[in-house]
């Protein structure tokens, strides 16, 4: 497998290091022009890119895997997780979702929670409402309890 390497140096667009791969018709690129750094590995039919400036990382793939012992996210602004597919988060061991202000969670079709045992508790005002019927059903018993129970 014989590689093709180039080097173009120039003092108004910096540096590009082409790597070309004609057996695997794979080209590897590598530039920098005093404001961007850039790697690029084009294939047949897909395209990889990392691009770094002084105040951004983008990454454009078709799969990114990070692998690590501990993985922390921090960030001084707004967070956003968007996926056009399927977005699952899953874990081994105990998980928590925690918030100083306002968790708020809505579905467009149904929503499910499921578990051997399930508590919710409000330490003030607890809401449970439907706009067309509900459903309590304790499957052997259902108690309801309160310093006042009012059925209407």
């Amino acid at each position: 497998m014989p590689l093709v390497c180039e080097v173009k140096l120039s003092k108004t667009d910096g540096v590009v290091v082409t790597i070309t791969n004609a057996d695997g018709k794979i080209t590897q690129t590598i530039s920098a022009d005093g404001t961007t750094l850039k790697l690029e590995v084009a294939g047949e039919s897909e395209t990889s890119t990392f691009v770094q400036t002084a105040e951004s990382i983008a990454i454009t793939c078709k799969t990114f895997t990070l692998d690590a012992e501990t993985v922390t996210v921090t960030s001084t602004k707004d967070t956003k997780h968007t996926s056009s597919q399927k977005f699952t988060v899953e874990s081994t061991q105990d998980m928590a979702l925690k918030t100083s202000t306002n968790l708020k969670i809505e579905a467009g079709a149904a929503a499910e929670a499921k578990a051997p045992q399930v508590t919710v508790k409000a330490d003030a005002t607890l809401t449970l409402e439907s706009g067309a019927t509900a459903k309590l059903d304790g499957g052997g018993m259902c108690e309801i309890k309160g310093g006042l129970v009012k059925l209407n």
